[in-house]
């Protein structure tokens, strides 16, 4: 019983870290969306050089979670 417990912790867990790596897609998606529909050219500005380089090191972590999830669910699955 120790073991199918843990086996759900952890699969709360995978699905707790992609749930959360869906929203933050969710709300880039939407604020590229917003940027792309201002008129404002400093407001376009800003976001490409000071917002999106951070995102995208942001981004960068995520990739490296989402390889370390795969890895997990397949693990999970077996």
């Amino acid at each position: 019983m120790g073991q199918e417990q843990f086996s759900d912790l952890e699969k709360i867990d995978v699905a707790r870290n992609l749930t959360r790596i869906a929203e933050n897609m969710q709300a880039l998606t939407k604020l590229i969306g917003l940027v792309t529909l201002s008129n404002n050219d400093s407001a376009k500005a800003f976001f490409m050089n000071d917002t999106l380089p951070r995102v995208l090191d942001a981004w960068e972590n995520h990739i490296k979670e989402i390889q370390t999830l795969s890895d997990k669910l397949v693990s999970l699955d077996e």
